[in-house]
């Protein structure tokens, strides 16, 4: 049985997921899967090469959910529709936010994780500051933001949002919650 680098990738995610990041090796992935050690470390190359992939893997996932969107709304729907796919609100994009979250916490004590985390967070918060500039041209950023704030109050909003929801049995409220917190910050 052929496997890809994709496939590993996500059994990796969905190991770190359910059972922690402290759980993975080039062995749990390959029993997860059911190939040989060999098959993944050739695929993924050691353990901090396979959780850096892997977290890239859900970046990318990420990034094609978001691009697909081609709404032409308002600013405010149009940036929250394309943050909701950052959000737990179905099984891909959970996975997702909880590897966000998770990299995100061992990032501040596993230097292998660290320069990759924040990356990954400088290109978020860059795009979310060229799209508040815009905003802000336009003359609908908050009184007293300018849009390097605006795009770090979106990011807690987005990571809270996405601590509140992960486990919640029904993310039901997420989509107000994300309006409301983004009309704090985008005004009508």
């Amino acid at each position: 049985m052929a496997i890809s680098p994709e496939q590993i990738a996500d059994a990796t995610l969905r190991i770190i997921v359910s059972q922690g990041l402290d759980v993975v090796s080039i062995r749990t992935v390959a029993k997860a899967i059911n190939v040989a050690p060999r098959t993944v470390q050739y695929h993924m190359g050691t353990r901090d090469e396979l959780l850096a992939k892997a977290f890239r893997h859900s970046i990318d996932r990420q990034v094609r959910r978001v691009a697909a969107l081609t709404n032409k709304q308002d600013l405010l729907p149009a940036l929250a529709s394309r943050l909701r796919e950052l959000l737990p609100i179905g099984p891909d994009q959970r996975i997702d936010a909880a590897a966000w979250i998770i990299f995100g916490a061992a990032s501040s004590t596993r230097p292998s994780l660290t320069d990759m985390y924040m990356d990954e967070l400088r290109t978020f918060q860059a795009r979310l500051t060229a799209f508040y500039e815009q905003v802000a041209r336009a003359g609908r950023l908050a009184d007293n933001l300018d849009a390097t704030q605006a795009a770090r109050l979106t990011t807690a909003l987005v990571n809270g949002l996405a601590v509140d929801y992960l486990n919640a049995p029904a993310p039901q409220k997420i989509d107000a919650d994300l309006e409301s917190g983004l009309r704090l910050i985008i005004r009508s």
